[in-house]
């Protein structure tokens, strides 16, 4: 069969050899050494599998269309036919990387009409050793190099338009050694006085007027020796006096909720501000006293709502109704139920109407669903949970 002159691929770019190569593989696959008619030549294009072709042949049949001038048509319709979706690499891949792996991942990759990942990961399972490619540079980059050796490796980058680390490493190819240029910012006198008037604004503000970053604004105030306050949502964070941190070593078996409500700040900063002056406090912050706990047995019957607002004038802290609960527990006390919020008859009207659902009755006593399901888990009652009940009762 005539073969073109002037043939292009698609994908990677192959010559009218390489084309040729790549057809008699195929055939190779199809046929072997045999003379086959044309019937058995289809059905044998029909009934090949992409495992057999491998990965590099499936790809090609898919991406080079001009593949089709060395074959009947009716054979390379039947194997554009097939769906190649999961293709694996054979044993014949494997020999075509061994036998080219040292040209270089790139030209692989184009040759499998795949990525230079795919190529490495399976070079990695095969055990195939490949060889990494190097950018090639022109002699005009080079000349430029050597002769702009004193103004450093970022200059050249730049001017070169390529990465720091490649002009590094062509460099020392190359036996040049580049002048290390010191990038960072000199400040001057001025920009040192603006610090100085600005520290109450913070670091973020002082590096958005000079156009500098956090880090250098920071390293600059150290060296001399200006501290900057320390901005949160806009409001100055106060720091802590010598009184404040006397306070927290000698009271720190009390916790840290007790001394926060003392120094009248957050217990999140004064464990900050414990762990920088190496003081280790008590994790008991919340222990209970004997007074508040014979406060909780003579109360009992009065509720843990009752005890909860009233049990802070006598201990160190305010405790929530849930923390009463569960000291109440601890001590084997048994508290009443918080009549004082529902009355007898709501408790009944719950009872009475528990198989209507929650969305139905808290409608009705104007209250939230949540509030109706906590209300008859105290009480024992089921309380239904059904969308049937909400329509049957006209709710939305």
């Amino acid at each position: 069969m005539k073969t073109p002159k002037n043939i292009q691929s698609q994908g990677a770019n192959l010559t009218i050899n390489e084309i040729e190569e790549l057809a008699e593989e195929i055939r190779e696959k199809l046929i072997g050494n045999k003379g086959v008619d044309l019937n058995e030549y289809v059905e044998r294009a029909l009934n090949i599998t992409p495992w057999k072709l491998g990965h590099r042949l499936t790809k090609a049949l898919k991406y080079e269309t001009k593949l089709e001038v060395f074959f009947p048509d009716r054979v390379f319709s039947a194997l554009q036919k097939k769906t190649f979706v999961f293709l694996r690499f054979n044993k014949n891949d494997d020999e075509f990387l061994t036998k080219n792996g040292g040209k270089g991942a790139g030209w692989l990759a184009s040759r499998f009409y795949t990525t230079k990942n795919s190529i490495w990961s399976r070079a990695k399972v095969a055990n195939i050793k490949l060889e990494r490619e190097q950018c090639v540079y022109p002699e005009s980059f080079e000349n430029f190099i050597r002769k702009h050796k004193d103004k450093g490796c970022p200059w050249i980058a730049d001017k070169l338009n390529l990465g720091y680390d490649a002009i590094h490493q062509k460099a020392k190819r190359m036996g040049v050694k580049l002048k290390r240029v010191d990038t960072s910012h000199q400040f001057i006198k001025e920009e040192d006085e603006f610090i100085r008037k600005n520290k109450r604004k913070g670091t973020m503000w002082i590096a958005e007027k000079l156009g500098l970053s956090y880090s250098s604004i920071r390293h600059r105030a150290y060296l001399l020796d200006i501290k900057i306050s320390y901005i949160k949502d806009g409001k100055v964070v106060k720091k802590y006096r010598k009184g404040e941190d006397k306070f927290i070593r000698n009271n720190a078996e009390k916790g840290s909720s007790w001394i926060a409500t003392k120094i009248k700040r957050s217990s999140a900063s004064i464990r900050n501000r414990a762990v920088i002056l190496r003081v280790k406090l008590s994790y008991n912050k919340l222990r209970y006293s004997k007074e508040e706990d014979e406060f909780i047995r003579n109360n009992a019957e009065k509720g843990s709502l009752w005890i909860a607002k009233r049990i802070g004038r006598i201990g160190r802290m305010r405790r929530t109704t849930k923390a009463i609960r569960n000291r109440a527990k601890r001590i084997n006390v048994k508290l009443t139920v918080n009549n004082t919020l529902y009355s007898k008859e709501e408790n009944e009207f719950i009872r009475n109407n528990a198989e209507k659902g929650v969305s139905w009755i808290a409608k009705r006593m104007r209250r939230t669903t949540k509030a109706i399901r906590n209300r008859a888990k105290r009480i024992n009652v089921k309380i239904t949970y059904n969308k049937d009940v909400d329509k049957k009762y006209k709710i939305k």
